[in-house]
């Protein structure tokens, strides 16, 4: 899954509210975990864990700390035309 910033362009184009604040789903691989978990391609990823999301970077933290924890799981909350959704992803890349 590659992940970008959300810039004032991408969020025009997504036609997303200015209260939206996260990462892009820029691409997902077909039949990926994250594909058959529900993430899409221009996806907002908003927050994780109950934490909001500003950064790729910031993501992946969050994916680690769960991980160090020991939770196979992580809560992902996505914003996909102004609406909001909870999914699980697994912390642990396969």
């Amino acid at each position: 899954m590659e992940l970008i910033p959300l810039n004032p362009t991408i969020r025009q184009n997504l036609r997303l509210s200015a209260k939206v604040e996260g990462v892009v789903v820029a691409d997902v691989q077909a039949g990926s975990e994250a594909a058959r978990r529900g993430i899409q391609d221009g996806d907002v990823i908003v927050g994780v864990n109950n934490q909001p999301v500003k950064s790729p970077a910031e993501m992946r933290r969050l994916f680690d700390d769960a991980r160090k924890q020991g939770r196979r799981y992580a809560m992902v909350q996505i914003a996909r035309q102004n609406e909001v959704a909870f999914l699980t992803l697994p912390t642990s890349e396969k």
